[in-house]
């Protein structure tokens, strides 16, 4: 039986977001520390335990939990709106396009999922990612960043979400703050679409 539920593509794409944000906050919390000074020998067990939430260790997979959960939102919105789910991974640009040009979408969300998302994303991690992986199709950036090396066997940089010390803290609160107002709207995107279906 297929399904006409969308709300369970914006439940797993929530679970994906809160996951990567509870990672990013991880990061937070501990400063994003990757180096440790002390008057004594540092044991294996006691540098990984100050640096298991640094971003070497956990942004790249933070970022990749982000890119999933923004692509599991933009099927359930093209879901709701009667729109055919693309089954493979489709270029995010071209969503987020029939999103706007179809429907009365609400451009703000839009335009904060395209900050993290398509070909000319606007958050700088992201941009620089794009710049150092010119062959790389940018607009699967979502794609892009689930192995370390191409098909071909070209290896793709990640130094971008990698050893950025204190640097990316304010980067990482933009990010949080980003995915609790992409899922506050969407939840009201939702409630304001299914009261109107309804009546």
């Amino acid at each position: 039986m297929i399904s006409n539920n969308h709300n369970i593509w914006f439940s797993l794409s929530e679970q994906y977001l809160k996951t990567s944000k509870l990672i990013m906050e991880q990061i937070r919390t501990n400063n994003n520390k990757w180096f440790m000074i002390e008057d004594h020998p540092i044991e294996w067990d006691q540098y990984f335990e100050a640096t298991k939430w640094s971003d070497f260790n956990t942004l790249v997979p933070s970022i990749f939990l982000m890119q999933h959960g923004l692509e599991l939102l933009l099927k359930g919105f093209m879901k709701m709106y009667g729109e055919q789910i693309p089954r493979n991974h489709k270029n995010m640009d071209q969503m987020l396009g029939v999103l706007r040009k179809q429907h009365k979408f609400n451009d703000g969300l839009i335009d904060l999922m395209s900050k993290y998302s398509g070909s000319s994303p606007k958050n700088k991690l992201f941009t620089e990612f794009n710049k150092l992986n010119k062959r790389l199709n940018s607009s699967n950036f979502h794609v892009n960043i689930r192995y370390p090396e191409e098909q071909n066997g070209n290896e793709i940089d990640f130094s971008p979400f990698r050893y950025k010390e204190s640097s990316l803290l304010s980067e990482l609160d933009r990010m949080i703050q980003d995915i609790d107002i992409i899922l506050i709207e969407t939840v009201e995107l939702v409630r304001n679409y299914e009261r109107v279906k309804n009546q």
